[in-house]
């Protein structure tokens, strides 16, 4: 822009913090090494800033800290095997490899990217498409790296032992919490309900119906106002007294109440469901019950730890690390930085 006389000069200010390395790559033709902004502030704001009194990236970990997180090659590599490819699992693998371990993936999926995949996967919404950028720049230095990646496995105690680790690293994330509804199973077979996680997918997303409704608001406001948006009819419903947003829309909240009032769309409180059949769900309110049609009904339940590895693994001969979601859901910035302090201690 400054070459082109479009500009005289040029204030980068989010992205400095998330990459401060991009100039240099840029000149050196290393652009796909950058690590673009998702301009999200929680770990710069609240937990830096205001929580601690100096800036911060939810990206980058090592921005405020290039001393204590400098990278020092190791003169005793290890054997390690991460299972889990989100963020905490792909910034614990680039970061091992980096240092001079060994490092195996296992992703049970086909893509990594985890829960970071679909996140921000909204035609409607602006600006949210830049969530991508994460999931992006972690898959290409993966890509770059001497990482070994085994997608398309569902790595048990068995397949992990069979690599003679030293360290075994829990990355597994979250997973919906099994809700006890009437009719879910044959709902979900014959494609009437389905979750937030399946309606988000980037590949072969399922259809979804003209009328929805979205069952759990912490989780589904978003899509709720996406859908809304895109011409869909939708009801946003939740179990609870008032719209209670998930912790990782921090104070992005503003903006969704906001928009859910330009829009015309409300949560409607008190609503738990009851069951489902073809065609319409059963809500239990304090008057009684109350029957809504719909196309489609996208479950956004609450989520806990998926960690089952940690317990089955605790009998053998290796150091555990548990980051992110498998520890207990959070943002993607905590997973990356729990990654980012482990992966460094490996001895």
């Amino acid at each position: 822009m400054v070459d082109e006389a479009g500009a005289d000069f040029a204030g980068v200010c989010r992205l400095s913090l998330d990459d401060p390395d991009f100039p240099i790559k840029i000149m050196q033709g290393r652009e796909d090494e950058i690590r673009l902004s998702t301009h999200t502030g929680a770990s710069l704001l609240q937990g830096n800033i205001f929580g601690k009194g100096w800036a911060g990236s939810a990206q980058n970990p090592v921005f405020g800290r290039e001393d204590e997180f400098r990278i020092v090659p190791t003169t005793c590599p290890r054997k390690v095997v991460v299972v889990g490819g989100g963020s905490g699992g792909m910034e614990y693998a680039i970061t091992a490899d980096e240092i001079g371990h060994d490092v195996v993936l296992f992703e049970r999926d086909e893509t990594l990217g985890g829960a970071m995949d679909w996140a921000g996967n909204y035609a409607a919404l602006p600006n949210m498409e830049m969530l991508s950028y994460q999931p992006k720049y972690h898959r290409k230095m993966i890509e770059k790296s001497s990482v070994d990646v085994r997608l398309g496995v569902d790595a048990d105690v068995a397949a992990i032992m069979a690599e003679a680790p030293d360290v075994v690293v829990i990355a597994t994330g979250a997973q919906p919490i099994a809700a006890p509804f009437e009719g879910l199973d044959a709902a979900r077979a014959s494609g009437f309900a389905i979750r937030i996680d399946d309606a988000m997918r980037r590949d072969n997303p399922p259809v979804i119906g003209m009328r929805v409704i979205i069952y759990g608001a912490g989780e589904g406001a978003e899509l709720a106002l996406d859908l809304k948006l895109r011409g869909h009819e939708v009801r946003l419903i939740d179990a609870g007294p008032a719209y209670a947003p998930a912790n990782y829309i921090g104070s992005r909240v503003w903006a969704i109440m906001g928009m859910m009032a330009h829009v015309g769309l409300a949560v409607e409180p008190g609503h738990s469901l009851a069951r489902l059949a073809d065609g319409s769900a059963v809500f239990t309110t304090a008057g009684g019950e109350t029957s809504v049609e719909a196309d489609t009904v996208v479950i956004c339940s609450v989520r806990r730890a998926l960690n089952a590895l940690e317990k089955a693994l605790q009998s053998q001969p290796v150091s555990l690390h548990v980051v992110g979601d498998a520890r207990t859901p959070r943002s993607y910035a905590n997973a990356i930085h729990e990654a980012a302090y482990l992966s460094r201690q490996v001895r």
